[in-house]
């Protein structure tokens, strides 16, 4: 099976060389200006990674909350929810309340709002929406926090931030770097990784030794 997985990633190579070129050119675009960009009225911190897959993000956007609302600042998270079967705009958490299910809202929103519930009620909002943008100007109006945070948004580049911050797998960075040579499909990063340039603050998360972090 690894092999015919091998042979399938190998004759996508063409496909990822279109994706990356794609991803380049809006790159650019945002870099000098020409894609407009939204702001709001809150500093904005964005946590996300440039491969696809798990590199410990959830718990990293739960552990920043916590050390935001622990210096008595309110705070606004907004995620995509991945997997949920409602595609609209939903509210997570309105600061004392989980107002959607986990079936409107996706699991991993519902996770950090419970985590950060144990101890910061009142003081954080949740909101699920693919749209960043639109959900930040909602935030701002119902709840004005004074930080948002932006889960899995890196690539996400519509909205404005003050911070951008990534992870990365430590292990599979060492023992696995055919994984960050190629785009999707044929490999796993979401855009070049010289892209990485872009973060303020890179993360190399590992199961072992814990996180490093380079500013």
């Amino acid at each position: 099976m690894k092999y015919i997985i091998g042979i399938i990633k190998i004759i996508l190579i063409p496909v990822s060389i279109i994706y990356s070129a794609l991803m380049s050119v809006r790159n650019f675009l945002y870099d000098k200006n020409i894609l407009s960009i939204c702001k709001t009225g809150a500093k904005v911190i964005s946590i996300g990674n440039i491969t696809t897959g798990g590199t410990g993000k959830t718990p990293f956007v739960i552990y920043i909350a916590k050390f935001i609302l622990s210096r008595n600042k309110t705070v606004g998270i907004i995620s995509r929810g991945y997997g949920r079967t409602e595609k609209k705009m939903v509210t997570v958490y309105d600061g004392v309340n989980f107002v959607e299910d986990i079936n409107q809202t996706g699991d991993e929103p519902v996770l950090i709002a419970y985590e950060l519930s144990k101890e910061f009620s009142g003081k954080f909002f949740s909101i699920a929406s693919a749209d960043r943008c639109r959900a930040s100007e909602f935030m701002m109006t119902e709840y004005k926090p004074d930080i948002i945070i932006l889960d899995d948004a890196f690539q996400h580049r519509k909205i404005r931030r003050d911070r951008d911050i990534v992870l990365i797998d430590e292990m599979e960075y060492t023992e696995n770097r055919l994984k960050y040579l190629c785009t999707i499909p044929s490999g796993d990063l979401r855009e070049s990784f010289s892209n990485i340039k872009r973060a303020d603050v890179i993360v190399m998360n590992s199961k072992n030794s814990g996180q490093k972090l380079f500013i």
